[in-house]
């Protein structure tokens, strides 16, 4: 018996060896699409990085990288590359234009492809993809970007801006519009927004800075959030994780942690409305509260000449006031 075994080992050790390796093949295609006015682009990608810039008004320029592995039961890399090369993923309907939507799922398995497309500006993009990083620049219109596993990079945005990932950090900068951007784990930063801010993470930190005066709404599961140079409203919660605020409080700030601190560094001449308070914990305000009640684990009190309300509240933590 331990010699069939063994016999039926090396059998299977030959066999194997002697299948041909999967093959990789690699290919590109180009398209110049004419347009005139607002351009609607819808992009889509199972597997690959995606990269949308502006250009030129007149004209959408698609180009693209495929890679492709062989199938055990079914084409080649090289068929793969071929058909899609012969007959690109890119519709045109006017100036509805949809890249990466493939019907053939023997092109989709073992298969990504990489987009590099200039737009006008004046484009509304819808993009998605599965597994690959995104980088958009100098559109503005309103978009909605999402990844399943993947970074999202957005810069200088004229409109609103929504994004989602599963798993992966997401960059925005210089938005004019309103943001609401969120991942299952990953960092997201936001830097110069224009318009109210929704973000939340499961796990990941979050961070802010130079916001205008409109509400940042910011919660995570598990990780710190640190703003910096805000005027607006605050709406912000952790599970678990330290607050880190800089700013003016010109509207009211709700700022809640299950587990963690709180950092506050107002103005010198800030005037508003105080209640502070850790469960077990100390608070510490280095300012006069002319009126209210002072004790190891809660303050509450007007400072200056009052104002909005901030109401600081963590389970277990230190709070501090500067």
């Amino acid at each position: 018996m331990k010699l069939i075994r063994t016999i039926s080992l090396s059998l299977l050790i030959v066999t194997v060896a002697a299948l041909p390796l999967l093959a990789a093949e690699t290919g590109t295609f180009e398209r110049t699409l004419k347009v005139t006015g607002q351009v609607s682009l819808d992009l889509r990608s199972g597997t690959g990085n995606v990269k949308v810039h502006a250009g030129p008004g007149d004209s959408v320029h698609v180009s693209a990288t495929i890679r492709a592995g062989d199938s055990w039961f079914g084409m080649s890399a090289r068929e793969k590359v071929t058909k899609l090369q012969s007959n690109p993923p890119v519709v045109q309907a006017g100036n509805l234009i949809t890249i990466g939507k493939i019907e053939d799922s023997a092109l989709r398995n073992d298969v990504s492809i990489d987009y590099d497309v200039t737009v006008p500006a004046q484009t509304q993009l819808t993009s998605r993809t599965g597994t690959g990083a995104q980088t958009i620049s100098g559109l503005n219109l309103a978009m909605k970007v999402s990844s399943g596993t993947g970074e999202v990079a957005i810069d200088h945005a004229g409109a609103g801006v929504h994004v989602s990932t599963g798993t992966g950090n997401v960059h925005l900068t210089t938005i004019k519009g309103v943001v609401e951007a969120s991942t299952g784990t990953g960092q997201i930063q936001a830097t110069g927004v224009g318009g109210d801010l929704k973000i939340h993470t499961g796990t990941g930190t979050i961070t802010v800075e130079d916001s205008s005066s409109g509400t940042i709404e910011a919660s995570t599961g598990t990780g710190t959030v640190r703003l910096r140079g805000v005027k607006g409203a605050l709406k912000i919660h952790t599970g678990s994780g330290e607050i880190s605020v800089e700013g003016e409080p010109r509207a009211n700030w709700e700022l809640a942690a299950g587990n963690g601190g709180i950092g506050l560094k107002l103005p010198s001449a800030a005037s508003f409305n105080l209640d502070a308070r850790s469960q077990h914990g100390t608070v510490t305000v280095n300012r006069k509260t002319v009126e209210g009640s002072v004790a190891r684990n809660r303050v509450q009190g007007k400072v200056g000449s009052g104002g909005p309300l901030v109401d600081a509240q963590t389970g277990s933590g230190h709070i501090q006031v500067d």
